[in-house]
């Protein structure tokens, strides 16, 4: 015979209802990203490149 479970009941519903919220908050915390990702990071890398040019410009 198994001994009785030390486990209170009350856990499982309170984790099942936790996992529900993580989920449905889980889209607003980790959002697809965007398909035009990478051409706005490249505009950015050129932005700082030509910021960077002129700082060396006015420092030189």
């Amino acid at each position: 015979m198994a001994p009785p479970s030390k486990v209170n009941p009350a856990i499982t519903p309170a984790a099942q209802r936790r996992t529900l919220v993580m989920r449905e908050l889980s889209p607003a915390a980790f959002p697809e990203p965007d398909v035009d990702a990478p051409a706005l990071m490249e505009q950015t890398r050129e932005q700082r490149r030509h910021q960077v040019q002129e700082l060396a410009g006015a420092v030189a």
